[in-house]
Order: C-alpha cells, then structure tokens, then sequence
C-alpha cells in the first residue's frame, strides 16, 4: 500500500490502454457516492468494454453495499474492496473522493 500502480498493470504490449483502463474503471459517473448509506447497488464507471453478447460498448459496473460509515465495492473480478471511512467522502470539484487501500480489478479473464 505504497499509493503505487499495482505492479502487473499495465496488461497490455504498449501500456497506454491499460492505464487508461485501469484509471478509467476508478472513476463512477453519473453519481456521487458517499459512506452515508443512502446509494446501494451497481454503479457505471467511465471504463468501457465490448459486450459480445450485443457486440456495444457499455460502461463496465461496481456493485456497491453502503451503510453509515462503511461501505464496500465489488469490482469485476469478484474482489471485495472495504473503504476505510477515514479515507472516505473527501469533497472534490463535481463529486466526492475516497481513498482505496487496493486497486479495483476491471478486467475479466475472459477478457
């Protein structure tokens, strides 16, 4: 927990898309989130994938379990990330910040 990018991003021969990937799926939209307990559910990040089943683009998701003072995200991969609430709600231009203890995993194997 150095504030590092983990050390197997990027994925990718060039790096760039990766990331962009991987700052992108960090990112929701559309919301602002805080460890209040009020918004539960899944939840668009800017990171977009082909769906194959559709063959579109769609903003991949997080699923979020919030209660006062304690929130948990699930990321792609399955991987439960718990929000310290010290590190949380920190207020920023258009939107609130938290700080992760480990980065969200946006990519799928089958990928």
């Amino acid at each position: 927990d150095l504030g590092i990018i983990p050390p197997d991003i990027p994925k990718s021969g060039d790096g760039k898309d990766s990331l962009l990937n991987f700052v992108m799926y960090h990112f929701v939209i559309d919301d602002v989130l805080f460890d209040d307990g009020v918004q539960n559910g899944d939840f668009r990040t800017n990171y977009m994938y082909e769906d194959t089943v559709f063959n579109e683009n769609v903003n991949a998701l997080i699923s979020v379990d919030n209660v006062p003072g304690s929130m948990t995200i699930t990321d792609r991969s399955g991987q439960v990330v718990v929000l310290d609430h010290e590190k949380a709600n920190i207020l920023v231009r258009q939107g609130s910040m938290h700080k992760l203890d480990q980065a969200l995993i946006w990519y799928k194997d089958e990928e």
